[in-house]
């Protein structure tokens, strides 16, 4: 039902070696490259099954503007709560694209006719923009659930200090734990530099 692809271009032997590598080692599933993609949206789950309308509404939605879908199902971190899994996943994607959207395996894109690029021309200096949270309390904390992400050094490294940084508990079986490591990892001046809202 969805694609994978590791490169923007494909074609040449080594873009399709790094995804066959990536295939194997990450276990993507249903493969599909296509060439040029600007943007990619990525998704992590185990209930491809009982979300097949999502699914199907996200695809769609990749296909109207020709971008790429990924689906990983299987954990690159055993250990990790299922949140840090979407961390990985773009970590592997988001340098092969200008553009990634990652969503919770249950969202899917409100409006399908807007692009992800209309969305990152209002915020032309963010690496990372997410969603608030819709209560009134939780304004100031950020939707992990629903986030473009700007390929960017900054964003490399900051994803990289997500995975490894010993300030965030990456084990406990609970929601959200990625949402509250960007909270405490994110400084001021990161937060008014790389971060929209």
């Amino acid at each position: 039902v969805c694609c994978a692809t590791d490169m923007p271009v494909a074609g040449s032997r080594r873009a399709v070696r790094q995804l066959m590598r990536l295939r194997r080692d990450r276990m993507l599933v249903h493969l599909d490259i296509r060439p040029a993609a600007t943007a990619v949206l990525l998704v992590y789950s185990d209930r491809e099954d009982s979300l097949r309308p999502v699914f199907r509404a996200n695809k769609d939605y990749c296909a109207r503007h020709s971008y790429q879908m990924l689906l990983r199902s299987l954990p690159t971190h055993p250990a990790f709560h299922a949140s840090w899994q979407k961390v990985q996943l773009v970590l592997d994607y988001v340098r092969h694209f200008a553009t990634a959207l990652l969503l919770d395996d249950d969202a899917f894109v409100a409006k399908p006719w807007e692009r992800v690029e209309s969305v990152m021309e209002r915020f032309l200096h963010a690496s990372l923009v997410a969603a608030a949270h819709d209560c009134a309390a939780c304004r100031r904390h950020l939707n992990m659930g629903v986030v473009l992400f700007r390929s960017s050094p900054w964003l490399l490294s900051f994803l990289q200090r997500l995975l490894h940084d010993g300030q965030c508990d990456r084990l406990l079986p609970s929601c959200c734990w990625e949402q509250d490591c960007v909270e405490l990892l994110l400084t001021p001046k990161e937060r008014q530099t790389h971060i929209g809202v």
